[in-house]
């Protein structure tokens, strides 16, 4: 008997329960070589016409320098992009210099108008902090818990439209990385209306996104639609 009355103290101490998960959230380092791949399927209905927009992007992100909030300067190169041929094999220099993203060939080659589109689109947010990975920094995630991410850290989040609100559910933690649902619902009625839940994996100590995969729903005056994405991060030293 006293021995199954240890047994149980043992089993329901606080050493024995699964602790919360908390993450942390690194800027690069400089040195360090990310492959990240993802892809979109779009569909939309707009005055009676549907449209299918299919998206899938690949490239190697050499960090070079980091800021105090971002990755400050990198060599990209891709390997696809959509349609966007002219800059698929090819190694750009991408840099965050006084509030302007600066875009240059890393050969030293004058960039031509359509490389210098594709490269404005897909680095339109470089250079700038990464809103919900910071907003996710000290809170501890309970599995199978349902935690609301604070409406006050998301509201300078240019992802999506305003207001947002975003919860995340502990599925489980193994080893380095934690698995979580996802769930976000952005903009208001009569604006654009966004909603998305997914499955993602994160890096518990530097907040990295190694997968996400997730589905949607979206709305505005004129459009509806939905949105199926995926995409997946690794990192390691050049």
């Amino acid at each position: 008997m006293k021995r199954l009355l240890a047994l149980a103290c043992l089993l329901v101490s606080p050493a024995a329960l699964a602790e919360p998960v908390k993450l942390g959230h690194t800027i690069g380092p400089a040195g360090i070589t990310c492959t990240e791949v993802r892809s979109s399927v779009v569909k939309a209905s707009a005055n009676g016409r549907n449209v299918e927009q299919k998206d899938n992007v690949a490239k190697t992100i050499e960090i070079l320098a980091v800021g105090p909030t971002a990755v400050s300067k990198a060599k990209v190169t891709y390997t696809a992009y959509g349609k966007g041929d002219a800059i698929v094999g090819q190694s750009y220099l991408v840099a965050f210099d006084k509030g302007t993203v600066k875009l240059a060939r890393a050969d030293g080659k004058p960039l031509s108008p359509e490389e210098e589109k594709l490269l404005a689109k897909d680095n339109k947010r470089f250079g700038k902090p990464d809103v919900f990975a910071e907003a996710l920094v000290g809170i501890a995630f309970e599995k199978g818990k349902k935690t609301v991410i604070p409406a006050e850290k998301l509201a300078t989040w240019e992802e999506f439209p305003q207001p947002i609100a975003a919860s995340m559910t502990l599925l489980e933690r193994k080893g380095a990385t934690a698995t979580f649902t996802v769930q976000l619902k952005a903009g208001s009625p009569g604006g654009q209306q966004l909603s998305l839940k997914g499955t993602a994996v994160l890096d518990i100590a530097t907040g990295r996104v190694l997968s996400l995969d997730g589905d949607g729903v979206f709305s505005d005056a004129k459009v509806t639609g939905t949105i199926h994405t995926a995409s997946t991060e690794a990192c390691g030293k050049s």
